[in-house]
């Protein structure tokens, strides 16, 4: 009877080591040999749709009344590490109503020495759930009226969100952020010193192996620019007020294990 007996050495571990590299590197390497780690991730979105109707009043749009197809929206998203620390977005897009051009340019971090995740740049703001999301990644035929009352269409500025990931047995995620405060629903503001303060509380429970629950709540806040006429030579006169703007967004999905690809439920919305 023979007994095998391992001793790792120092050498043998470093031998290890660096045949794990060379592995990984040949998975990461093209067929021409050059290592794609670094090189950009390209896709490609668009969103139809068709109109069609005999009453007039039902084909009433903002851009005004139009049947047959049209374009939405079409999305170019670039992303790409930097470096290990650092990825880079850039989402070019545009459609019929807009045209085309960068909707979103911004820098994550990867890992920081501190558990901290920091965004920043121009980009849609962490407020809500549908305000992250273009228009195909929903599942609405139009973007929903509450965005379009409120920031008509979408909150997007340029600033710094941090996020950090609190130690609960759930997920659970707090952020704050800085942003301008030029968005003409909700500030007006006529001054690039004014900015805005956010805040967002995420949550995420797996309450069985079908269903999830989520639930989320955002405050935003800034310097809303009021103009009105003078009295005596009617000249548009600009003053400042506080500017509060509250929401709570909540997601319940079930899916389940057997023929889950083809069958689910989803309940969510925002107050």
């Amino acid at each position: 009877m023979k007994i095998f007996v391992f001793r790792p050495t120092l050498y043998g571990l470093i031998l290890l080591f660096c045949n794990l590299l060379s592995v990984q590197a040949q998975s990461d390497a093209s067929v021409t040999g050059i290592s794609r780690a670094f090189n950009p991730a390209i896709s490609v979105n668009a969103l139809f749709s068709g109109m069609a109707s005999d009453n007039e009043n039902l084909l009433w749009t903002e851009s005004g009344t139009s049947q047959g197809l049209h374009c939405q929206a079409a999305d170019l998203a670039i992303t790409s590490n930097v470096d290990v620390y650092l990825q880079a977005a850039m989402i070019l897009g545009g459609g019929e109503d807009e045209p085309f051009g960068v909707e979103e340019a911004y820098i994550t971090t990867l890992r920081l020495p501190i558990p901290v995740t920091l965004r920043g740049g121009m980009m849609l703001n962490t407020f809500g759930r549908y305000n992250l999301y273009h228009m195909h990644h929903m599942a609405f035929a139009e973007n929903p009226l509450i965005l379009n009352q409120v920031f008509g269409p979408k909150l997007k500025e340029v600033g710094v969100e941090a996020s950090y990931l609190l130690p609960a047995p759930w997920y659970s995620e707090i952020l704050a952020g800085v942003v301008n405060g030029n968005n003409e629903f909700l500030f007006n503001s006529d001054k690039q010193a004014d900015l805005a303060y956010l805040a967002h509380f995420d949550n995420f429970w797996d309450l069985s192996d079908e269903t999830t629950w989520r639930l989320g709540c955002s405050l935003l806040t800034g310097k809303r620019g009021l103009s009105y006429a003078n009295d005596t030579d009617f000249d548009s006169t600009i003053s400042k007020i506080s500017s509060l703007t509250w929401g709570i967004d909540f997601h319940l999905k079930w899916k389940p294990l057997q023929y889950g690809r083809y069958r689910s439920f989803v309940l969510e919305g925002e107050y």
